[in-house]
């Protein structure tokens, strides 16, 4: 799985939050989440 979650993708999310989006509660969430997952499996893919 490669990153195709990348920061510019974030930046348009935390843009999105910054910006007053409804949900930017449930964004910033997500996109914690989606941070963290990626690195998690990198870390698996490591040597």
């Amino acid at each position: 799985m490669q990153r195709s979650l990348g920061p510019a993708w974030a930046e348009r999310v935390a843009a999105g939050v910054r910006a007053g989006e409804s949900r930017s509660s449930e964004a910033a969430i997500a996109v914690s989440g989606a941070v963290a997952l990626q690195d998690a499996l990198a870390g698996l893919r490591a040597p």
